[in-house]
């Protein structure tokens, strides 16, 4: 169990993840079917209680492998000259 009190975490972590899901159109997609795939599981991966994995540490990973697919993409490919 998570409990706080008086804390802003949770809805600055809210607004970063809908902004980034703007930006990145295929977070959604790609959340939903991990999600689906986490909780077909028997026992459930998705439940944090018995050390799967929860949503917001999901999206973070999806968010960290989209970020830096789209640096991939957008560095310039490497130049190999012929010996």
């Amino acid at each position: 169990m998570d409990v706080s009190i008086n804390g802003g975490g949770g809805a600055a972590a809210a607004a970063l993840v809908a902004r980034r899901a703007a930006a990145l159109p295929a977070l959604r997609p790609l959340a939903l079917v991990l999600k689906a795939l986490l909780r077909a599981r028997a026992p459930p991966l998705n439940d944090v209680a018995t050390g799967g994995l929860g949503s917001y540490a999901l999206l973070n990973m999806l968010l960290a492998h989209l970020m830096l697919d789209a640096q991939a993409r957008a560095a310039p490919a490497p130049c190999i000259s012929p010996p």
